[in-house]
């Protein structure tokens, strides 16, 4: 088993209602694992990160980082997992 852990932030916060939270999953877990098992514990999680009923996009401006980069920049949500890494969640950013 692996440790990862997760810092959600704003509207994810909410959500989940804790900033940090520690994770375990097996080993070979992807990004998108790790997400579908929170929408299992936070059904509500689902609609704020993906688009549609699948879990193959996530929304446009959700912006995930592991250990500071951007999954977009791996392999997106199929980005495999790394015991001991920090996953970050942001929710789009508003403001004028």
């Amino acid at each position: 088993m692996m440790t990862i852990n997760v810092k959600a932030f704003a509207t994810f916060r909410e959500i989940i209602k804790d900033h940090d939270k520690d994770m375990q999953v097996s080993e070979g877990t992807t990004v998108r694992d790790l997400l579908l098992k929170l929408c299992e514990e936070y059904p509500e999680l689902h609609d704020a990160l993906f688009d549609g009923e699948g879990a193959d996009q996530l929304k446009e401006y959700v912006q995930i980082l592991m250990d500071g980069r951007g999954i977009r920049h791996i392999d997106n949500l199929q980005t495999v997992l790394k015991d001991g890494v920090t996953m970050a969640i942001f929710p789009p950013v508003g403001g004028g």
